[in-house]
């Protein structure tokens, strides 16, 4: 078996040892460590910032759905209103009955000729349409907004990761040369910055 120069054989917990206890292995881990955790921590505040944006313009949306609904259903009030009427005096006073219809809207007297009118589906889409598709534009906006959400919480349980990585390098440097604990803060190092890039890299986007 191979034997380092002290005369030691050269096992593989031997080589791990020797590259963990080098301050050169221990700097660069630093340096990647906080460049990752830069990287890491931007990331995740950029997504944040992204979910508040989409959050507000959800918002937005859904109140704009609410007031066109309101006007929606004061439009339906006004037509149904004429048509009840229309239809008291359609026998009695035509004129009348025509004159009380013509207040209606457009959407209303279009339907007075079709089978299944006037309240149809068809004149509930002309109606409440545009409500319909902000409602469902908000939605959509809310959607983006959880799923930026949830990758600015990924960035930052990464960034939380490499904060205990750069911690244990820290711990690492300061202790004697092959001392087990330093090996070991030395690997928990490794390990994090393996995780967060994992977290960051190799997850299915939400």
């Amino acid at each position: 078996m191979p034997e380092d120069l002290d005369g030691s054989p050269k096992t593989w917990r031997g080589r791990v040892e020797a590259l963990m206890d080098s301050r050169l292995m221990l700097g660069a881990l630093i340096a990647v460590l906080t460049v990752a955790s830069a990287w890491v921590a931007y990331r995740s505040t950029s997504a944040a910032l992204d979910s508040s944006t989409l959050d507000f313009y959800a918002a937005k949306e859904m109140q704009r759905a609410s007031l066109l609904g309101l006007d929606g259903n004061a439009g339906y009030i006004i037509d149904l209103v004429a048509y009840l009427r229309y239809n008291e005096l359609k026998e009695r006073a035509p004129d009348q009955a025509e004159e009380v219809l013509n207040r209606g809207s457009p959407e209303l007297l279009a339907a007075m000729d079709r089978p299944g009118g006037p309240f149809d589906e068809v004149y509930r889409s002309a109606r409440y349409g545009k409500a319909h598709a902000a409602l469902d534009s908000a939605q959509a906006l809310y959607d983006e907004a959880d799923r930026a959400s949830l990758v600015a919480e990924r960035f930052a349980l990464g960034t939380a990761i490499l904060s205990i990585g750069l911690g244990a390098t820290a711990w690492a440097a300061l202790l004697h040369k092959h001392s087990l604990l330093r090996l070991v803060f030395a690997l928990l190092a490794v390990a994090s910055v393996v995780a967060a890039l994992a977290l960051a890299f190799l997850l299915p986007s939400p």
